[in-house]
């Protein structure tokens, strides 16, 4: 979720100035609403329609109704149907994966996930209610609650075959990784073996039709503070585990950001690089790698370093390389491969400190996390064929804040950009491409200071054009008193604002015209 806590999600790209409003659409009686009930359609040609999915009211004593409803891409109703579900239930993720829905929710009071895949007219075609999970995953649901834009433990699409999730397994220490067919029949379950010598983790990163890319993190036991980690890849018909092995070479010292399924059975591994004696995080990083694997035989095919103080500085403006001194991270959060053969990065930078409320509720033998991520600035590195870098464009933000659960210090610096990520928390929300890969937009949230002024939350846009150049807007997204506003991807160059009055129980759709 931005930073625009409890105001605003944003999850679609907008740039240039709104010129004219289209088609509108409005829903009543909307007792309860949340971002993720909103899910466009999309298809090989961009949008096609929307599912909205809402509370209304009470079915009986021990169940709630909901409403389902199907939109073209005007805005105009397709289709309406009712959902029950138990009283408590709450919507985890709704992914589409090009043939249907799959909708995950969780019953606080049976302790169990429902799982529910629908076609394209929301014809219920499968669906799934899990064992009751255990009370470590409950913990961390229940810790989460207030988090919209979440997706641990949420199902993730797999291109016109299904879906999959990662979870913990029997024990706290131990991981299961689920994937399902399109109507939620499981394919294959992966859990941790017994055997296994230490405890471990699992967060995915990259997935396509083939394979489900991710990272493990392991521990000799439960007293060691050291993790190591692991390059983990599964088959997704078979659910073998392709690729098990450490990113790091001996007396290689890496953070592990992301992966990044290329062409060819490859995979790109992306961090920062530091001297083997030194502590990711602790310690200011050399630079940034990016290292291929070939996923058929698990072995390094390619790595790539490059320096600040040698192949970045020449690119960094002034205050690019302070954020580096100051020991900022600078986390992955888009790779964009563009018709002209180049590739860019859009990086977003954090860094650790200490949380002075949490600090004090502990002195005071209160439980609260001590630690805490500070936010900077966002910034686009281009490279050629070759990954040979040619230039950088540097956009200073506002700083914020974010607060880590209890432990989180002992999690690497890689792993705790991805916590963010996966939480919504980076300023960061999203890239568009064009089908012929000609042009792109990347969009974040910021605030806007003008002096004498009150700041004002702002969605600044990064676009690169069919001239190969690099533009910049902004468009003030200033919020109306209790509502709050969510941004949906539009057909063609316009974009879908919904507008939650939940005083009146409202919600209005807008399509709006941009001017690009």
């Amino acid at each position: 979720m931005t930073k625009i806590k409890n105001y605003f999600f944003l999850c679609v790209f907008v740039t240039f100035s709104f010129s004219t409003f289209g088609q509108t659409y409005k829903l009543d009686n909307v007792e309860n609403f949340r971002s993720n009930g909103i899910k466009p359609v999309k298809t090989e040609g961009g949008i096609v329609g929307y599912t909205i999915f809402y509370k209304t009211d009470k079915a009986d004593r021990k169940n709630d109704n909901y409403a389902f409803e199907l939109l073209d891409e005007k805005l105009k109703k397709v289709n309406r149907i009712k959902v029950v579900l138990p009283r408590g239930t709450r919507l985890i993720q709704s992914v589409h994966n090009g043939i249907s829905l799959g909708m995950m929710f969780y019953n606080t009071s049976g302790g169990k996930y429902i799982f529910k895949s629908y076609d394209a007219t929301l014809k219920l075609v499968g669906s799934y209610e899990s064992e009751k999970i255990n009370s470590y995953e409950r913990a961390a649901l229940n810790h989460m609650a207030d988090n919209e834009s979440s997706t641990f433990y949420g199902i993730h699409a797999i291109p016109m075959k299904g879906f999959v999730r990662a979870g913990y397994g029997e024990k706290k220490d131990q991981f299961s990784v689920t994937v399902f067919d399109v109507n939620f029949k499981k394919k294959w379950v992966y859990q941790t073996p017994e055997k296994q010598d230490g405890l471990e983790t699992f967060v995915m990163s990259d997935i396509n039709d083939k394979y489900i890319t991710g990272l493990t993190m392991r521990r000799k036991g439960i007293t060691s503070l050291k993790f190591e980690y692991f390059l983990t890849v599964f088959d997704f018909e078979t659910g073998k585990k392709l690729i098990d092995v450490s990113a790091e070479k001996q007396k290689e010292n890496l953070s592990i950001s992301a992966t990044n399924l290329l062409d060819n059975d490859q995979l790109l591994v992306l961090g920062e690089y530091y001297d083997a004696e030194d502590k990711a995080g602790v310690s200011k990083s050399n630079g940034i790698y990016f290292k291929k694997f070939d996923i058929k035989t698990g072995k390094a095919t390619n790595e790539i370093k490059l320096s600040w103080k040698v192949d970045i500085k020449k690119m960094f403006n002034q205050n690019g390389m302070k954020r580096i001194e100051e020991n900022y991270s600078n986390f992955p959060m888009s790779l964009i491969r563009s018709a002209n053969g180049h590739t860019y990065l859009i990086y977003e930078q954090y860094r650790r400190a200490v949380d002075g409320v949490g600090l004090a509720i502990s002195a005071l033998g209160g439980s609260a996390s001590i630690a805490k991520l500070k936010i900077g600035d966002l910034w686009m590195l281009e490279l050629d064929e070759n990954y040979k870098p040619l230039n950088v464009n540097y956009y200073i933000k506002e700083s914020s804040n974010v607060i880590l659960p209890e432990g989180a210090n002992f999690f690497g610096t890689g792993f705790l950009g991805m916590y963010a990520k996966n939480t919504g928390e980076f300023d960061y929300q999203f890239t568009q491409q064009s089908a012929d890969k000609r042009t792109f937009n990347v969009a974040y949230v910021n605030y806007d200071r003008e002096e004498g002024e009150k700041s004002k939350p702002i969605v600044a846009g990064i676009f690169m054009s069919d001239d190969g150049k690099i533009n910049y807007d902004k468009v003030d997204i200033t919020v109306p008193k209790k509502t709050y506003q969510y941004l949906y991807p539009g057909p063609g160059n316009s974009i879908m604002l919904a507008q939650y009055n939940y005083k009146e129980e409202v919600i209005n759709l807008k399509l709006i015209k941009m001017n690009y």
